[in-house]
C-alpha cells in the first residue's frame, strides 16, 4: 500500500513541473485607439442627414470667398455667337419674376466677350396663408465667352434676412453657407437656419447654370 502511494506521488511530479513551466495567463492585445475612432467616424457618416448634392465640399471657397465657376462646352459656336446669346439670357434674367429693380447688367466687354451683372432677388424658404419666410439674395454673375466654351462665375453672395424687423441683418455667404459655418462638427447635420440658406443657394446656382446652358443650345 505504501509503495503504491509513493509511486503515485512520484508519477505526478513531472505533470506539476510541466504545469508550472508551460501554463500561463493569456494576454490579449488591445484594439488600437485609431481603429476605434475610424469605425465611429464611418458610422457617423452613414447616419448623415445631409443629401449628397448639399454635402461637404459643395460650396467652394476661392481666395476666402464663396465662388462657383462652371464651364459650359459649346462645340462649333464662336465666342461672338455665345456672347450674343448670353447677353440676351442675362438681360432676361434680370427682369424675371422675383427680381428687384436693383438687378441689372453692370458691365459689358464686347471685345473680350465678358458680361457682368448684379442680382437682387427674392429667396423664398416657405410661404403660407399666415407667414412667408424669405430673404433678399444678392450676388454677382459674370459670363465669359470664347470659341467653343462659356464660363459662368457666381460670386459676392450675401443675404438680407428678417426684413423690416429689429433683428434685420445682411450676412455674407462666407458666414452662413460654408461647411464650417453650416454643419456640425461631424459634418452630418445642418444647423437649422444655415441649412436652408445653403440648400436654396445651391439650387439657385444650378438653375442659373441650366439657364445659360439652354441659351447656348438655341
Amino acid at each position: 500500500m505504501i509503495k503504491s502511494v509513493l509511486f503515485l506521488l512520484f508519477a505526478s511530479l513531472p505533470f506539476s513541473a510541466m504545469a508550472q513551466s508551460e501554463w500561463e495567463v493569456p494576454e490579449f492585445e488591445k484594439k488600437p485607439e485609431k481603429e476605434v475612432v475610424k469605425e465611429k467616424t464611418e458610422k457617423e457618416k452613414k447616419k448623415s442627414s445631409i443629401e449628397p448634392q448639399y454635402g461637404v465640399g459643395m460650396v467652394p471657397m476661392v481666395d476666402g470667398g464663396v465662388e462657383w465657376t462652371v464651364k459650359i462646352p459649346a462645340q462649333g459656336r464662336s465666342g461672338q455667337e455665345l456672347f450674343d446669346k448670353a447677353l440676351t439670357a442675362m438681360n432676361n434674367a434680370t427682369k424675371a419674376p422675383g427680381q428687384s429693380k436693383q438687378s441689372r447688367i453692370t458691365a459689358v466687354n464686347r471685345k473680350e466677350f465678358i458680361i457682368a451683372a448684379h442680382f437682387d432677388e427674392e429667396m423664398v424658404f416657405s410661404n403660407s396663408t399666415f407667414a412667408k419666410d424669405f430673404a433678399d439674395f444678392r450676388y454677382t454673375l459674370i459670363v465669359r465667352c470664347k470659341d467653343g466654351e462659356e464660363e459662368i462665375t457666381l460670386c459676392r453672395l450675401s443675404y438680407r434676412y428678417n426684413i423690416g424687423r429689429p433683428e434685420e441683418e445682411v450676412t455674407p455667404a462666407e458666414e452662413l453657407i460654408t461647411d464650417e459655418e453650416c454643419m456640425n462638427k461631424t459634418k452630418t447635420k445642418f444647423y437649422k437656419t444655415h441649412g436652408k440658406f445653403r440648400k436654396k443657394t445651391i439650387d439657385r446656382k444650378e438653375e442659373i447654370v441650366n439657364l445659360f446652358r439652354l441659351a447656348t443650345m438655341d
